[in-house]
């Protein structure tokens, strides 16, 4: 750097490593279980000792069990508004992609030529902010996640929930791939669209039905129902289900 300051980064911490500095930094006189707290605390610091120490230390000193302290995510907050705005785009669609982030959906999403999405993913991996898991881009830790979504105001962050969505509805009609029908209802749940919520809601809950998960089924009915504002009346079986909106029938 200008400064001549050498900035070395460091790899996270082993599990087995982060499994005994977390035994020894929280405290046993709480009534929280220790084993969920213990792994909830291992895997929120990501490998980053000093986010642990201050996870322990924030529920020693309160007792609120898996509660990130308002101070980390403020100083992760300040991190992620530094970078700039298409670096800050990228991380947000990386975030609502979750698993099915790669390089070609992002490339669909965003739709810039490929200099200038190498130079926005070189800097973020070379930040530490992305790293490659097999063929899934996935954002280096939760709590950027977090942070690059909560900067996106309300409007905007339903466009690029409805973007997402069309993305994962595109690849789910071209592979047949069912597992993508959840996510596309999630998405198109929080993109407001209440239309095309309810219209993958019903296929995930005939889906459910098919593979022997009725009581799923149920829940996704009602999710429908609630994203409709319309009343519904459904029935499902081990082996059928039956839902009905006014103009909307489904066995």
């Amino acid at each position: 750097t200008d400064d001549q300051t050498v900035l070395r980064r460091l790899k996270p911490l082993a599990g087995a490593v982060m499994s005994d500095l977390a035994e020894r930094l929280l405290p046993e006189h709480r009534d929280q279980p220790t084993n969920s707290l213990l792994s909830w605390s291992i895997r929120t610091s990501g490998g980053n000792p000093l986010l642990l120490q201050m996870l322990c230390s924030h529920y020693a000193a309160t007792g609120e069990a898996f509660v990130i302290p308002a101070n980390v995510l403020s100083a992760v907050t300040r991190r992620v508004e530094q970078l700039s705005e298409e670096s800050r785009r990228v991380l947000v669609l990386c975030a609502l992609l979750g698993k099915h982030a790669t390089i070609d959906l992002l490339k669909a999403l965003t739709n810039w030529e490929h200099l200038r999405l190498f130079g926005v993913f070189q800097s973020l991996e070379g930040d530490g902010y992305l790293a490659l898991d097999n063929e899934t881009i996935r954002v280096a830790h939760d709590l950027v996640s977090q942070a690059a979504t909560s900067l996106v105001p309300p409007i905007s962050k339903r466009v690029l929930h409805s973007s997402v969505a069309a993305a994962l509805e595109q690849r789910c009609d071209l592979s047949n791939d069912s597992s993508l029908l959840w996510d596309c209802a999630a998405q198109w749940e929080q993109s407001g669209d209440s239309t095309k919520a309810v219209e993958f809601l019903i296929k995930c809950a005939r889906h459910a039905v098919r593979i022997g998960r009725a009581s799923e089924a149920v829940t996704l009915l009602a999710r429908a129902e609630h994203s409709s504002h319309r009343p519904a009346i459904y029935a499902p079986t081990t082996s059928s289900c039956t839902l009905t909106f006014p103009r909307v029938a489904w066995e």
